[in-house]
């Protein structure tokens, strides 16, 4: 696969206002910290195991900083979904062509 093999595309309207940005945002962020807790259980080397828990805690930390920018609560679940990694592609699927 080459950067050639994947075209990126956005919903109509995603970058109007800076309320559709946010929501944007916050919608990549909440898949992207799922797919990473999802990929977690996955693991078995422990040195990527410790590099997929750094990225998933700045994940998290990128979700609740835009959550805050939108007037929501940074912390909304104590445990967010994981996601499988055909639940991961479908929602990404949408950005995808």
């Amino acid at each position: 696969m080459t950067a050639a093999d994947v075209d990126f595309s956005y919903p109509k309207g995603s970058f109007y206002t800076a309320a559709s940005v946010k929501r944007l945002a916050l919608e990549l962020e909440t898949t992207t910290l799922g797919a990473y807790l999802g990929a977690a259980g996955q693991v078995v080397t422990p040195a990527f195991a410790s590099a997929l828990a750094q990225i998933t805690a700045n994940e998290a930390q990128h979700q609740a900083a835009i959550a805050r920018l939108d007037d929501r609560p940074p912390f909304d679940l104590a445990f967010p979904p994981l996601l499988t990694i055909e639940e991961a592609s479908a929602a990404l699927g949408r950005f995808t062509s």
